[in-house]
């Protein structure tokens, strides 16, 4: 696993006023949830943000958020949530989440099927219905996406998300 590191500040004031102006001075509102701790209201590089969440792993990157003027100063962090604007599709809110590496955490992995299946060749049609499969695993094990090779699928044949997600 790389080292994603991300800087924050820490932010007094919450609410819609000092988001905004957060966003006019090039900053990012973000919010992380731990269990069992207070809430913590930061801000964060936009630029930096989004380069973060375009690797292979996309939004199931873990992150290493570094908060100036807080106790723990380091978090082991992923992306809850996101709140895009709607025509520039650049993010304005971000929800972070405190993770344990030793406790399992729920997210959706991408479904990528390989090969050229019989029916296919001889005129079939595949239709691919699942694109992401939710999977429960531990935080720096989650896959960047699920593999499924169809070339041993004939003529009206179905595949379960069970058959392959014990492979994990």
């Amino acid at each position: 696993m790389s080292e994603n590191v991300l800087v924050a500040k820490l932010r007094e004031k919450s609410g819609k006023g000092p988001a905004r102006k957060l966003r006019v001075q090039g900053e990012l509102p973000a919010v992380v949830y731990a269990k069992d701790q207070q809430t913590l209201s930061i801000s964060i590089c936009p630029k930096e943000t989004v380069k973060l969440f375009l690797g292979p792993l996309r939004r199931n990157v873990l992150v290493n958020l570094k908060v100036e003027g807080s106790k723990p100063a380091s978090k082991l962090v992923m992306m809850k949530d996101r709140q895009l604007h709607p025509t520039k599709r650049e993010p304005i809110h971000i929800d972070f989440v405190e993770v344990d590496l030793k406790k399992p955490v729920i997210v959706s992995v991408p479904v990528k099927l390989f090969g050229k299946s019989e029916s296919v060749t001889l005129g079939g049609k595949l239709d691919h219905v699942l694109h992401k499969m939710r999977v429960s695993c531990l935080p720096n094990q989650i896959p960047q996406s699920i593999d499924i090779d169809i070339s041993s699928i004939g003529f009206g044949s179905t595949h379960r998300s069970e058959e392959h997600t014990s492979e994990l």
